[in-house]
């Protein structure tokens, strides 16, 4: 292609170049090429600065709700929520320790005094010895020291694995932190409704946590089509089901399926949740990660084929083969 060497010098003068802003620096040293024929050339290069078919993120990303165990006590999330300091009986609760099962998508909470380890690991007690929830085979949470000393012993004692996320990564926390969000968004409703009715500031909210806690575990859940509580009766030697999918969603993975599959041991790109380097997007930055392999296929019921690659399992939707 009369193209491909002029082409060939702009990028490697600035790797990463899109076909529009190619075609504008070719233009510049005038050679005139067309934008779709500039994108052809680039995909078939395969290299970082290619112009690929970008994978529908925005529907590839409604089926991670549906990610994780599919049955109830294999991984809790564990995350405290800081709220206005409530004085009941000479003790000043400021904290709630937060539990969410992943499978069923139960949540239980216990009010604190303090964020200790001993506080940490009495509340974790009370939540398990109550129930339903029981110690799981992993407990996920992050990094702070709240979650160490006696708080970690007592969960390995169950042999219970600790899985500590890494630190500015709330994606791996995002199951709790919605519950979390929640809870602190009806707890400071009903504060500013007696604020409204009796005047003067209200902290109230321990009394409250329960009557919130259990309207949530009521509400129906949107990954599994029913209440937390129901699908805390499924026997644990079976799976919790699945909302259905919807049209958009069954049409997409339709077409996804309609590709030829891909094996263990092919070279894929996947989307990063965030720059190799830290900070936040830039509009240069190359959002798929380095060509990496597949290192495992699983297929599991109502559930579209994922690929494991880069540690996470994704659909076909999320990759781009290289």
């Amino acid at each position: 292609m009369e193209f491909a060497e002029a082409a060939e010098r702009i990028l490697a003068a600035e790797p990463g170049l899109g076909a529009p802003t190619l075609a504008q620096a070719l233009e510049a040293v005038g050679v005139r090429v067309g934008v779709a024929r500039l994108r052809r050339w680039l995909r078939g290069r395969g290299e970082i600065g290619t112009v690929v078919e970008r994978p529908n993120l925005a529907l590839a990303g409604r089926l991670r709700r549906f990610d994780g165990p599919r049955k109830k006590n294999i991984l809790h999330s564990i995350d405290l929520l800081s709220l206005p300091t409530d004085k009941i009986r000479d003790k000043k609760y400021k904290l709630a320790m937060v539990i969410k099962d992943a499978g069923t998508r139960y949540v239980d909470a216990e009010a604190l005094t303090s964020k200790t380890t001993t506080s940490t690991k009495a509340a974790l007690q009370r939540i398990y010895r109550r129930g339903p929830l029981r110690f799981p085979q992993r407990v996920r949470v992050d990094g702070g020291t709240e979650f160490r000393g006696v708080f970690k012993r007592l969960l390995e004692s169950k042999n219970t694995r600790v899985e500590v996320a890494e630190s500015g990564n709330h994606r791996r926390q995002a199951l709790v932190e919605s519950a979390n969000r929640t809870i602190a968004k009806r707890l400071f409703a009903a504060q500013h409704v007696a604020e409204r009715d009796a005047g003067g500031v209200n902290r109230e909210w321990v009394r409250r946590l329960p009557v919130v806690v259990e309207r949530m575990n009521n509400t129906r859940n949107n990954a599994t089509g029913i209440t937390p509580v129901a699908a805390m009766e499924v026997p644990d030697d079976e799976m919790i089901p699945l909302k259905k999918l919807g049209r958009k969603l069954r049409q997409w993975i339709a077409r996804d399926d309609a590709r030829p599959p891909l094996k263990v041991g092919t070279r894929v790109r996947y989307p990063l949740d965030r720059p190799a380097d830290g900070g936040n997007w830039r509009a240069t930055d190359i959002r798929m990660s380095d060509p990496v392999a597949v290192e495992n296929i699983r297929v599991l019921p109502s559930r579209p084929v994922e690929y494991r690659a880069g540690g996470r399992w994704w659909t076909r939707a999320h990759l781009i083969e290289v």
